[in-house]
Formats: C-alpha cells, structure tokens, sequence
C-alpha cells in the first residue's frame, strides 16, 4: 500500500480495522480506531481530521507535525520498525519514488510515503536512519512538478548531511 500509494487498500484497511476492533466495518469506524490509537501514543492531534483512509477527501486534514511524530514512533517501536521502514517507497527504486531523487546522496537512502492531490502534495519519510522528515504543501491548486522539486531539494540537502 504504502510503496505504490494504492488508495484502493489504504480504504480498505481503515474498514478492516473498524470491522476488527468496534464490529463495525465502515470507514467512520476505521477513522475513530486510528484517531483512538494516535491519541493514546500522545500524537499531537491539533488540527488533524481523519476522514477517509486514502487521505483524498477534501475534509481531511493532516500536519507535518503529527506525521513526524508518527515517523518518530514508529521508528521507536522495535515489533513496527522494520515492517513500516520496508513499506516506503524508496528514492530512485521503487514505487511513487522510482522516478525521483535518483541520484546520489538521496538514491536509496530516502525512504517515503508520497501524498498528491490537486490541492496539496506531502513527502514523508526517513532519510538513513538519521532524519526523520514531513512535508506537506497547501494550495489550490498546488503546482505538483514545483512541489514534488522543492521537497526532493529538501530531501537531498537531508542525505548530504
């Protein structure tokens, strides 16, 4: 899901999760399990609205701020850390980044999930096992080739660190 950024799975993921913990297999009930487990590892949740489970409803809000936490989490969870690591796409090689930042410093070593629609772009991820990174740009609409470039600068000034 998260290497080729299948929307299609993240959707149905949210409503498999709903089903499993409340018996109610809707995203709603996908949505208020996820919002339920951020809370309780203390992400800060100002600001962010969890409305679908591909993030491409217009009502769904996210900040840089709570996906770098999440990041930092699950960087720090020993049992989630390489499983999630492993389902980033990787800068230059595969999935949503096989096309971008091929090259050195960030080929291979930035590992991210991507986020577009016509009214914002993200990037977030890890580079090495150094930084932790979020990018999320607003707009309407948001340029995608000007912002996919300002996050793969930001990105690779990370890696050559």
């Amino acid at each position: 899901m998260n290497t080729d950024s299948d929307n299609f799975v993240a959707e149905t993921l949210l409503k498999l999760l709903g089903a499993h913990v409340t018996q109610r297999g809707t995203t709603a009930a996908g949505a208020r399990v996820v919002r339920r487990v951020l809370e309780e590892i203390e992400i800060d949740l100002d600001g962010v609205r969890i409305v679908d489970g591909s993030g491409l409803s217009r009502k769904d809000r996210l900040t840089a701020t709570a996906l770098a936490s999440i990041l930092v989490t699950a960087r720090e969870d020993a049992e989630l850390r390489r499983v999630f690591f492993d389902s980033l796409a990787i800068a230059g090689v595969n999935g949503t980044l096989s096309s971008r930042m091929g090259a050195a410093p960030t080929r291979g070593r930035v590992h991210a999930k991507t986020g577009t629609t016509n009214a914002a772009s993200a990037l977030a991820g890890y580079v090495g096992d150094r930084y932790v990174f979020a990018i999320v740009m607003n707009g309407s609409p948001v340029p995608a080739s000007a912002a996919r470039a300002a996050q793969d600068r930001f990105a690779a000034l990370l890696a050559a660190d």
